[in-house]
C-alpha cells in the first residue's frame, strides 16, 4: 500500500461520508501527535506504537471508504464559519508544533518546514476570511456572554505568555510578536464589552466556564486523566521555571524540559488538543495573599505606619498584571561578596566585555575614555620634563631577553612566546614583551655616545603580554594590557633620584586629582622592588572591603645594573674616561581603571 505523510495545510476536498470525517481528523491528530514525540526525542518504543496506531486508523478509513487516506480527500464542512474554525484549529496546532520543535532544539531544515505549513495555513485563512489571522479571531456560534468570557480567558492566557517570554529573556522580536497579539486581544475586549480589561474579569470567567463543565458526563474516564495530566504539566511547568530562575545547569534543565514535552504529548493523545496553560491560577494567588494581609494590620494597628507603603506593588499588580522586574541595577553587595560586586559595576557599566581567550578582555568605549585622559594628562606632565615619545616592537629575541639574567627571572613564568610561523617551528623561539628594558637598551647603547646625549628621556605607550596563570580578574590581572613606560639615563644619580621622584608624584597627581582616589607614596621593600633595580617606589591605594592596599603605579631606579649589562655608555668631560649611565624606569597601566571601578576610598 501506498502511503504519503500527511501534511497539517492538506485538508480540503470532498468527503464521502461523517464517519470518514471523523477518521481523517483522528488521522490528522495522530499525525501531529508523531511528529511532536519525533520532535521531542521521545522513546523509540512510544514513537512506534504512536504510528501503529496512525497505520491502523489509515486502515479503517480504507475500509470506511473504500479508498487509501490521502490528503485533500475530505469535504471541508459548508458554512464560512465552520470551515475558519477548522483553519484556526489548524493553525493553533501547527502553532503548538512550531514551538515545541523550538524547545527542543531540533534541526533549523525541520523548524524551517514546520514554520513554511504554519504561513501557508495562515495564508487559505486569509484568503476565506479576508483578514489575517489573530488568536481569538474566528467567529463561533455561541452567545456573546460566552464569546467575552472566551476572550478574557485569552487575554490572561497570552498574558501568562509574554510574562513567560520576558523571565526567560526571549529575543526582543518574539516578545513584541506577542505583546502586539495581547494588545489585539484587549482591543476586542473593549469593542465588545465597552469597557477595557482587567486581571479581576478572569476569574468570573472562569467561574462561568466551569459550571457547564460540572453537569457534563465524563466519556470513560478520560476527563479525568486529561485533569491529571494537565496538573501534572502545571507541576513539571513550574519546576523548568524555577530551575531557569536559579540558572541552574543546562542539562539539567534540558531533562527537565523533555519531560514536560513528553507530559504535553501524552495530554494531546488522550484530548485530541494541544495543553493550554490556564490563566485562573495566576489570577487566584494575589486574591489570596490580601485577606493574610489585611487580618495581622486590623489586629496590630501598631505595626500600620511602617507597612503603609506595601500595598502599593499589589495596586500595580492587579492593574496591569505582575510587576515587571529587571537586572539593570547593581544585585549584589560590595561588603558581602566584593567579586560579585566589582563584575557587575563594570560589566552593566558597558565598561569591559570578556573575550573567547582566558584573561583577555575586550576595553569597551567607556573605560578606554577613562584611559584616554590619564594618557592626555601624562603627555603633556612628560614633556614638560624633557620626555620625547617612541615605540618600539612587541618582539623580542631570545638572545636578547636572557642578557639579563637576575631581571629576566622574575617574569620568565609569564613570558608568552612565538613558537611557530604556520605550521613549520621557528628556528629560533621569539618572546612578546613583558616590558621593554631589554628590547629598549640595545639601543640606548647605540645612541648614547657622549655626555651631549644625557640626559636621555624616552617614553612609549603600548601594550604588554604577561601569561598570568592565576585566577584573572579584569582590569587588576590580565594577560595583556595598555601601560605607558619611560627609559630615562643621566650622568648622576642624584639626577635620577630626583625624577625617580618627580614622576611618582605625577602618578599621585593622576589618582588624587583626575580619579578622586587617595594614595600614599612610598618605597617597596627589598623583595618586592623590581628585578634588577636599586629600589622601586609606588603609590598605593586602600580596599576597605576587603581591607587591603593595591599597587597604583611604579618608578624604578635601575642604577648603573642595566647600563653595565649593555654597555650604556658616554666619555666623561672630567676623567676623560668611559663611564656607565644611571637609569630609571616608571610606568603606570591599565589596572588604575579597575581600581577605581572598585570603588576604593
Amino acid at each position: 500500500m501506498f502511503i504519503k505523510d500527511w501534511k497539517p495545510s492538506a485538508i480540503s476536498a470532498t468527503a464521502p461520508s461523517t464517519g470518514g470525517q471523523d477518521l481523517d481528523q483522528q488521522i490528522a491528530k495522530q499525525g501531529d501527535l508523531v511528529r511532536s514525540l519525533k520532535a521531542a526525542k521521545a522513546e523509540k518504543a512510544k514513537v512506534d506504537e504512536a504510528v501503529k496506531v496512525l497505520l491502523d486508523l489509515k486502515a479503517k478509513y480504507k475500509a470506511a471508504t473504500g479508498k487509501d487516506w490521502k490528503p485533500g480527500s475530505t469535504l471541508a464542512p459548508s458554512s464560512t464559519v465552520t470551515s475558519s474554525k477548522d483553519l484556526d484549529q489548524q493553525i493553533t496546532k501547527q502553532g503548538d508544533l512550531v514551538r515545541s520543535l523550538k524547545a527542543a532544539k531540533t534541526e533549523k531544515a525541520k523548524v524551517d518546514e514546520a514554520v513554511k505549513v504554519l504561513l501557508d495555513l495562515k495564508a487559505k485563512y486569509k484568503a476565506a476570511m479576508g483578514q489575517d489571522w489573530k488568536p481569538g479571531s474566528v467567529p463561533t456560534p455561541q452567545q456573546a456572554n460566552n464569546s467575552v468570557d472566551g476572550l478574557s480567558t485569552q487575554i490572561a492566557a497570552q498574558g501568562d505568555k509574554v510574562r513567560k517570554l520576558k523571565t526567560e529573556k526571549a529575543d526582543k522580536a518574539t516578545v513584541d510578536a506577542e505583546v502586539k497579539t495581547l494588545l489585539s486581544l484587549k482591543a476586542q475586549y473593549k469593542s465588545a464589552t465597552g469597557a477595557d480589561w482587567t486581571p479581576n474579569t478572569a476569574a468570573p470567567a472562569n467561574k462561568k466556564s466551569q459550571s457547564p463543565s460540572t453537569n457534563t458526563p465524563t466519556m470513560n474516564g478520560a476527563n479525568d486523566k486529561a485533569t491529571v495530566l494537565a496538573a501534572e504539566i502545571a507541576k513539571q511547568g513550574d519546576l523548568v521555571r524555577d530551575l531557569k530562575a536559579k540558572k541552574a545547569d543546562k542539562a539539567t534543565i534540558d531533562q527537565e524540559v523533555k519531560k514536560l514535552l513528553e507530559l504535553k504529548a501524552q495530554y494531546q493523545t488522550e484530548t485530541g488538543a494541544a495543553y493550554a496553560p490556564p490563566s485562573q491560577a495566576r489570577e487566584n494567588k494575589p486574591k489570596e495573599k490580601k485577606p493574610k494581609e489585611a487580618k495581622p494590620k486590623e489586629a496590630k494597628p501598631k505595626e500600620v505606619k511602617p507597612k503603609e507603603p506595601s500595598p502599593k506593588p499589589s495596586k500595580e499588580e492587579s492593574s496591569s498584571g505582575p510587576k515587571k522586574i529587571t537586572r539593570l541595577g547593581l544585585e549584589a553587595s560590595k561588603d558581602v561578596d566584593l567579586p560579585e560586586w566589582y563584575t557587575q559595576v563594570i560589566t552593566k557599566s558597558e565598561m569591559i566585555d570578556y573575550y573567547d581567550i582566558s584573561g583577555c578582555y575586550i576595553l569597551r568605549p567607556w573605560s578606554y575614555c577613562i584611559w584616554d585622559r590619564i594618557r592626555n594628562f601624562l603627555s603633556g606632565q612628560f614633556k614638560k620634563l624633557g620626555v620625547k615619545d617612541g615605540y618600539f616592537p612587541i618582539f623580542v629575541s631570545k638572545a636578547v631577553l636572557e642578557r639579563e639574567k637576575t631581571h629576566i627571572a622574575d617574569f620568565a613564568p609569564e613570558v608568552a612566546w612565538v613558537t611557530h610561523s604556520g605550521s613549520s617551528e621557528l628556528a629560533e623561539h621569539i618572546a612578546i614583551r613583558p616590558t621593554s628594558e631589554t628590547a629598549m637598551y640595545p639601543a640606548y647603547a647605540r645612541w648614547i655616545q657622549s655626555h651631549r646625549d644625557l640626559p636621555y628621556k624616552l617614553n612609549q605607550w603600548n601594550n604588554v603580554v604577561r601569561w598570568e596563570f592565576k585566577q584573572p580578574q579584569p582590569f587588576l590581572r590580565t594577560r595583556e594590557f595598555l601601560w605607558q613606560e619611560g627609559h630615562t639615563a643621566f650622568r648622576t644619580p642624584q639626577e635620577a633620584g630626583e625624577e625617580v621622584l618627580q614622576i611618582l608624584d605625577l602618578y599621585a597627581r593622576v589618582y588624587e586629582e583626575l580619579l578622586a582616589i587617595p594614595v600614599i607614596k612610598g618605597r617597596k621593600t627589598e623583595k618586592e622592588k623590581f628585578a634588577g633595580g636599586d629600589y622601586t617606589t609606588t603609590v598605593e591605594a586602600y580596599i576597605p572591603a576587603s581591607g587591603r592596599g593595591i599597587q597604583g603605579a611604579t618608578s624604578h631606579h635601575l642604577g648603573q645594573n642595566f647600563s653595565k649589562m649593555f654597555e650604556i655608555v658616554y666619555d666623561d668631560p672630567d676623567t676623560q674616561e668611559k663611564a656607565y649611565v644611571y637609569q630609571n624606569s616608571w610606568g603606570i597601566t591599565t589596572r588604575t581603571i579597575g581600581e577605581t571601578s572598585g570603588g576604593l576610598g
